[in-house]
């Protein structure tokens, strides 16, 4: 595997991209062995795990973020349907001509997803076959089928795609995959994050070379030696999983504790907190109930979720985690009062995640 670092690329408003921010994320060793690719009659698939044209719109003259209404997160822009859409509520809109605080005509695309290099690439090699598969492309009925099948009968000479892209795929005459911006999941407020990106980083690069011909894979990265990244470019699960599992240990984290997740969730941020304050303070109680066993049992939070505000709910969280299941059943159980004295406050919505997948 080869490694090569990546940057971030700027656009303004009216979608035209210069050379130097398009060779940011389209780097000179990744496009000459896109064209040396193509030219031998093989094919390649790029992979970028974000979607859109855009991954923030920002106005340069006052600062101003377009962020979604209803949740704590930035819209994303999409270059086809010109939309600002969250990718958590699903709330769409049209971007504005203007920005809608100052209105200076001073709205700047920052970021890149999947539907810019489908476009860049498009600039760039004009005479490249190129399709996407991601979300957007693939959400008709058969969506995912058509595009495949038209990349296997070798109608695409490149995919570019989200996550979709990475897993069970076998197209023989693939011997490129190039992963742009690889270290964008590292950033996501989880312990499993590391992990997660070493996975798709193994699979997407098992597409290439699965014939007979040989494959090539071009990894570009801000952070070429983070274990997740550096051990995925080795093929070195053992050595990976060995240095993961001493952290876990180190940090009593699952699998060397059971994970149980409370998330709250209200209209009104004082009511969920309280809610969360009420039932951690139960939660604390009985821990300390349980002589002996409360050293190895910890409780993280309560605290406002990574992204605390989604389709106009506010939500809190916290994290219990026990030595086993049974220790972990039994604290909650002894919680399970102040819980459903909690669970009768109105609009309050209460989950229990054993063994939760995902932080945020």
């Amino acid at each position: 595997m080869r490694a090569a670092h990546e940057g971030v690329g700027l656009f303004d408003h009216h979608h035209q991209v210069g050379e130097a921010e398009e060779e940011r994320f389209l780097t000179a060793p990744l496009l000459e062995a896109i064209g040396e690719t193509v030219d031998r009659g093989e094919q390649a698939i790029l992979l970028l795990n974000r979607r859109g044209l855009s991954t923030l719109v920002v106005c340069s003259s006052c600062g101003a973020e377009s962020r979604c209404s209803s949740c704590d997160t930035s819209m994303t822009y999409h270059g086809r349907r010109h939309l600002l859409r969250c990718h958590y509520c699903g709330r769409s809109w049209p971007l504005p001509d203007r920005c809608p605080a100052c209105n200076a005509d001073a709205l700047e695309l920052l970021g890149e997803g999947t539907e810019r290099i489908e476009e860049a690439l498009s600039q760039r090699l004009p005479d490249l076959r190129v399709d996407r598969m991601d979300r957007d492309t693939t959400a008709g009925r058969g969506g995912h089928r058509k595009i495949l099948d038209r990349f296997r009968s070798g109608e695409i000479q490149v995919l570019v795609g989200t996550q979709m892209v990475a897993k069970g795929h076998d197209f023989p005459r693939v011997t490129l995959v190039g992963v742009l911006h690889a270290d964008a999941s590292l950033r996501l407020p989880d312990f499993r994050s590391g992990e997660r990106t070493f996975s798709l980083l193994t699979q997407v690069a098992g597409r290439a070379g699965r014939g007979e011909l040989p494959g090539r894979v071009i990894v570009q990265t801000f952070v070429p030696d983070h274990d997740a990244i550096r051990f995925a470019l080795e093929h070195d699960f053992d050595g990976y999983s060995r240095r993961l599992l001493r952290a876990r240990e180190a940090l009593r984290y699952p699998p060397f504790a059971r994970l149980a997740m409370v998330r709250l969730s209200h209209p009104h941020e004082g009511e969920v907190r309280r809610a969360a304050t009420k039932f951690g303070a139960a939660v604390r109680e009985a821990v300390r109930a349980r002589a002996g066993s409360g050293r190895q049992i910890r409780l993280l939070g309560p605290a406002p979720s990574p992204i605390q505000r989604i389709a106009n709910r506010q939500r809190w969280q916290m994290l219990l985690l026990a030595p086993d299941p049974r220790t972990l059943a039994a604290v909650l159980d002894a919680a399970h009062s102040a819980l459903m004295s909690i669970s009768r406050i109105s609009r309050l919505r209460v989950a229990v995640d054993v063994d939760p997948q995902s932080m945020l």
